[in-house]
C-alpha cells in the first residue's frame, strides 16, 4: 500500500485536503490461494472545510473520485464515486 496526503489552508476559514491510495494485489485468506486475490486498484478521496465561526462550520468530502471498481474483502464489492457533506452547529 502507497498513500499520499496534501492539506492546504487556503484561507482562515477554508482547508482543503486529498488522499491518494495505491492498494497492490493481495489475497484475502491465510493460504494466500490463487482463487482469494484481489486485484490492485488506485484511490482518490478529497475533502474541504469551511469555518463559518466557533460555530457554525461546514465540510464535504468526495470518496473514490476516480470511480475505482475494487474489492478490500473477497466478494464484497467498494462503491464508486461517492459524496458525503455535513453541517455542524455547536449552541
Amino acid at each position: 500500500k502507497y498513500s499520499v496526503t496534501a492539506d492546504k489552508n487556503i484561507t482562515e476559514k477554508i482547508k482543503i485536503s486529498g488522499i491518494y491510495n495505491y492498494i497492490s494485489k493481495r489475497y484475502d485468506d491465510a493460504e494466500n490461494t490463487k482463487d482469494k486475490k484481489l486485484q490492485p486498484y488506485h484511490k482518490l478521496d478529497l475533502n474541504a472545510a469551511y469555518k463559518y465561526d466557533d460555530k457554525i462550520s461546514a465540510n464535504c468530502r468526495v470518496e473514490n473520485i476516480l470511480n475505482e471498481d475494487y474489492q478490500e474483502a473477497y466478494g464484497y464489492t467498494s462503491p464508486g464515486l461517492s459524496v458525503f457533506c455535513g453541517l455542524k452547529v455547536t449552541l
